[in-house]
This record gives C-alpha cells, structure tokens and sequence, in this order.
C-alpha cells in the first residue's frame, strides 16, 4: 500500500493580492476624491430642494421636449411698521417686504481636506518594460506589492500560515467651508432689490 505525501493544508499562496505599486498608493486617493465628489454634490442638491423651487419653462408647444428647469428661490414676507408723522400726527405705515429663505437660513458646506494614509508595503516583485514615449526608448522600472500584516511572525509560522487581515489605517479631516461665490452673488442681488411695499396708509383727517 502506497501513501500519498500529506500536503499542509494551511499554506496557501497570496499572489493573487499582488498589485502594481502605484495603483496600490492612489487607490486611497482616488477613493477620497470620489467621496469629496459625492459629498459635494449631496450638499448642492440639498440646498436646491430646501431653498429654491424648481419650475419648467416651455419654449412652445412643439418644443416640450426640450423644457428647462427654472429654479426660483423661495421667498418669505416680512413686515415693518413705522409711524410717521403727517399733519401734525403720528400715523403707522406698515410695509411688506420680501427676502429669500436662502438669506436667513445656516447653510452647511463641508468638504474633505485633510487625509493621512498609512500601511505597511511589501515588495512582492519587480519587472519592467520598455517606454517609447516622445521618442525616447528607455526601460522603466515597475514594482508590484501587497499590503503586509502590521503582526510580526517569525520564520517558521509564515511558512505555515498567512493571515488575511491586512492593516490599512487612514485618517481624515473636514472642515467648513466658506460660502460659494454664487450664493453670495444671488443674495446681493436680492438685497439690493428689496423694495417695501406700502399696505396699510392711515391719513390724518
């Protein structure tokens, strides 16, 4: 009777988590940069749907297809009464005036600027290639890695065994930011076109 050697069923190969170098490091980035993305444009379309009413503008009956989205801030009436003296006596003048929601309302603006990402790096294997680029021919270096375990092993346990849990620790700060140009732009011009309307007048007889 013939025996099979026994295999260590625990030691497997972990190339297939083998990277290129550069993806490995930009990955974080480019994962930051489509969350800031995200985030951003969360924000805006909040601020559309809490502060501006979104209307359609037809360019005709045979152009429905192509209306427009017109998108009017939501306006708010306030009141001031003032008295004012006519003919020898005072008399109230109140007046109606109208500001945008947009103007009193704390609108948040927050976005990513600070990240900090750190890992251990393990060098699995190199290669190269030949870059023609602008006419020049040189062969360029490319390293491919692997994330390693921050847990140190000795010899004789790597040889048995890997863990999968790989460390990849990232740290991340976002602040406020100040108001978009645009904002402040709509609310100056709504400022500077208050205009009072008067609505109760009370003449002296």
């Amino acid at each position: 009777m013939t025996q099979t050697p026994q295999q260590d069923p625990l030691y497997t190969r972990d190339q297939d988590s083998e990277l290129n170098i550069e993806s490995i490091i930009s990955a974080p980035l480019i994962a930051l940069s489509k969350a800031n993305t995200v985030m951003l444009n969360g924000q805006t379309q909040a601020i559309l749907d809490q502060y501006f009413v979104a209307t359609k503008k037809e360019e005709g009956e045979q152009k429905k297809e192509e209306n427009q989205t017109i998108y009017k801030p939501k306006m708010i009436n306030m009141t001031i009464t003032k008295p004012v003296e006519i003919k020898g006596e005072m008399v109230n003048h109140e007046m109606i005036f109208q500001i945008p929601l947009l103007s009193i309302a704390p609108i948040n603006s927050i976005a990513i600027d600070k990240m900090k990402v750190s890992f251990n790096l393990e060098i699995t294997s190199t290669t190269s290639y030949i870059n023609g680029h602008n006419g020049i021919i040189e062969r360029k270096a490319q390293l491919n890695g692997k994330i390693s375990n921050e847990k140190h092993e000795s010899a004789a346990e790597k040889k048995y065994a890997k863990s999968n849990q790989k460390a990849l620790k990232i740290d991340i700060q976002a602040h406020a930011l100040p108001l978009p140009l645009g904002i402040l732009n709509i609310l100056d011009l709504y400022n500077k076109n208050i205009q009072p309307l008067t609505t109760k007048n009370h003449d002296a007889t």
